[in-house]
């Protein structure tokens, strides 16, 4: 893993431990999110992958062109939603 994933992940934990000083549900809260956020992100990159090439059928060389402008879309749509 790079290690710019590493301190990324790192920082995320170190704020659950001022959340489990109020109360260890708090700190298993936070955690508990943080992992289900993650899970999810890489389950939206599987929707990606299997959109652009069953359904679209957009070819392998034009995927990784096309893949970074629907996910800021996805993230547009997102933000404007709450």
């Amino acid at each position: 893993m790079p290690v710019r994933v590493l301190l990324r992940r790192g920082r995320h934990l170190t704020k659950a431990l001022p959340l489990h000083v109020q109360g260890p549900t708090k700190g298993a809260e936070y955690f508990a999110g943080y992992i289900l956020e993650q899970s999810l992100s890489v389950d939206n990159l599987f929707v990606f992958i299997l959109v652009f090439k069953y359904y679209f059928r957009v070819p392998r060389a034009d995927q990784d062109k096309a893949r970074p402008c629907a996910q800021a879309q996805k993230m547009q749509t997102t933000a404007q939603s709450r």
